[in-house]
């Protein structure tokens, strides 16, 4: 990456080794030969061994001329060799220079041989400084540490440094360190700001604590299970009412950790193959509603199910509770609270369901409405509602099973008769007149009049009340204690 400072010339050692063994291997063969011919060049009268001599001569001269060509051509290959590499060096200098990863080579003493552009602008870092000149001491401490660590090592080495971005914000980078070849201990290293990936990183633990957090507050149960059926998250308040701690189950198989409890291992095998569902189950004496879900990726690949098994054991408790209230509510709302009776709203719609019937099956329907006489008068001696408790119990204790006894309204009361005809509403209410006027009621006689009136194919409940309401009129203005039938 940088030039060694005792080799000005750039030429790479091999091709000056060439060279001056090509030199000295010529000098030394010029010498040899040279010498040799000269002893062979001795007075003689022998023509043959003047010719070997002369021909061992020539062809030591034309070796050296080849050894001479053959290191030219050497030294042109190792040339071209070197200008390669010197090319390929810038290039690959230029591509560091213009990549956002800080590349470095620094020696044994910590001094930078070569600082990609993004590191000199960043850092600040510059050829022949150290990391002790841009950075505070305890990140440069860390750098010298990793530079030690990776010295020692045959294996690339990597640490995290922090340190203060232009903005004065802490920015945080993962350092790759490993030994270059040579003869100088050198040492490679790259820089990957990793700022965001923490940042990223921080957030989701934070939002994965709170999630626990809120979880942990919960009546449920919430397990999620990777693609591998391994459970990442076991939570929820619910654990502890089947006997369980929260977070004991992560890291296990889910088979394990569902094992007798309301989250069923086949429907949670069968939401991380897609399908969702909601269940009931019980456990521990407990209720739950479990929900399975089972969570995608962009591709829609399923990559986890998520089981949220949620406590309803009190709530069902408290349902049942409403249900009850609801339904004494409902009766109250429907009761005489002076008599205890059904009160007209409760009258009104068992009339209307005995007409409906009567009108669907054909059978008799009738009503009787029966009010106290001279209700002024008794209720001034005994109190208001005397009178109307008097009758109420007389006429309960003289109904039969099957009818019903209802306040109508004031002093005014009806007795519904199903499957009863005029005529025989007739009689009960002869017999119902009788019970009030034979009641001993402290002291005092009591009398009531009574008015009749039966059901036909297409008359209302109300106009069947009005017919009866009638002829308790009638009964009234004829004298009193009888019972009237409504005409027509």
């Amino acid at each position: 990456m940088s030039e060694s400072p005792d080799d000005p010339s750039g030429r790479p050692p091999s091709s000056r080794a060439a060279l001056g063994l090509t030199a000295v291997a010529a000098v030394l063969l010029v010498g040899i030969l040279t010498y040799s011919h000269q002893l062979d060049r001795r007075p003689t009268e022998d023509p043959v061994r003047t010719r070997q001599a002369d021909t061992a001569f020539a062809l030591g001269l034309l070796s050296l001329g080849l050894m001479a060509v053959a290191a030219r051509l050497q030294v042109m290959r190792l040339r071209t060799a070197a200008a390669r590499l010197a090319e390929q060096g810038e290039s690959f200098r230029t591509f560091l220079d213009n990549s956002p990863v800080i590349a470095y080579v620094k020696d044994a003493r910590g001094r930078y041989r070569y600082v990609s552009r993004a590191g000199r602008e960043r850092f600040a870092l510059s050829v022949g400084g150290t990391a002790h000149d841009v950075l505070p001491a305890a990140a440069a401490a860390v750098v010298d540490a990793s530079d030690q660590r990776a010295f020692a090592s045959d294996r690339p080495v990597t640490a995290e440094v922090a340190g203060l971005g232009p903005d004065g914000a802490t920015t945080h980078w993962l350092a790759t360190k490993f030994l270059l070849p040579g003869r100088e201990p050198l040492l490679g290293g790259m820089l990957v700001e990793v700022t965001d990936a923490r940042r990223a990183a921080a957030e989701l633990t934070a939002s994965e604590e709170r999630l626990r957090l809120v979880i942990g507050r919960l009546p449920a149960i919430v397990v999620v299970a990777d693609a591998d059926g391994t459970v990442s998250l076991h939570e929820g308040q619910g654990l502890e009412q089947i006997g369980r701690r929260p977070g004991e189950g992560v890291g296990r198989l889910f088979g394990e950790v569902v094992r007798d409890g309301p989250i069923s291992p086949l429907a949670l095998a069968l939401a991380l193959g897609g399908q969702e569902q909601l269940l009931t189950a019980t456990a521990a004496g407990r209720s739950f509603d479990v929900h399975y879900l089972p969570k995608r990726d962009d591709a829609g690949t399923v990559t986890r199910a998520v089981v949220v098994a949620v406590d309803v054991t009190d709530r069902e408790a408290k349902a049942r509770r409403l249900e009850a209230t609801r339904t004494e509510l409902e009766g109250l709302a429907k009761q005489d609270s002076l008599t205890g009776l059904p009160n007209r709203r409760a009258l009104d719609e068992r009339l209307a369901a005995a007409c409906d019937r009567a009108a669907g099956l054909g059978r008799p329907l009738a009503v009787v409405l029966a009010d106290v006489d001279h209700f002024k008068k008794l209720n001034d001696a005994l109190g208001h509602p005397a009178g109307d408790r008097a009758l109420a119990a007389a006429l309960r204790a003289a109904a039969r099973d099957a009818d019903v006894v209802a306040r109508y309204g004031g002093e005014e009361f009806c007795v519904l008769l199903p499957g009863a005809d005029v005529e025989a509403a007739r009689v009960v209410a002869e017999r119902l007149r009788a019970a009030v006027a034979g009641a001993d009621f402290a002291d005092r006689p009591m009398t009531a009049s009574f008015g009749v009136a039966g059901w036909r194919p297409g008359l209302t409940a109300g106009e069947l009340l009005d017919a009866a309401d009638q002829a308790l009129y009638r009964a009234k203005a004829e004298g009193r204690d009888r019972v009237a039938v409504a005409l027509g």
